[in-house]
């Protein structure tokens, strides 16, 4: 079943990067989710300590896209938006825990006291 939720145009996009990685349908549909990254990003950064830069939290989220992209699967019956959100969030929380020089069973210590 292919997905009924995108245009001709958007279907168009989506066959031509999946068939054949063509360049320029990958840059198009980059720059269509890039304010799906700029809205994770700004959400993640309220739970933030001020410390954390919203830089790194922006270029994980991008790295997120990105990956949704190359894995999506346009036959399932899922808006893309929603896989690309979950993405998005779980490489932000990849990359947070990869900076973080804390090992996380330290941390939890630390929350607990």
């Amino acid at each position: 079943m292919v997905n009924n939720k995108l245009s001709k145009e958007e279907l168009s996009l989506w066959g031509k990067w999946q068939k054949q990685q063509n360049n320029q349908a990958g840059d198009e549909l980059v720059k269509k989710y890039l304010p799906l990254v700029e809205y994770v990003t700004e959400r993640f950064m309220i739970s933030l300590p001020k410390t954390v830069d919203k830089q790194d939290i922006y270029s994980y989220a991008l790295e997120g896209l990105l990956d949704a992209l190359n894995k999506f699967n346009i036959k399932k019956d899922l808006k893309f938006e929603t896989y690309a959100t979950w993405r998005i969030k779980g490489a932000i929380i990849d990359g947070l825990r990869q900076s973080d020089w804390l090992p996380r069973s330290v941390r939890e210590k630390v929350k607990k006291n």
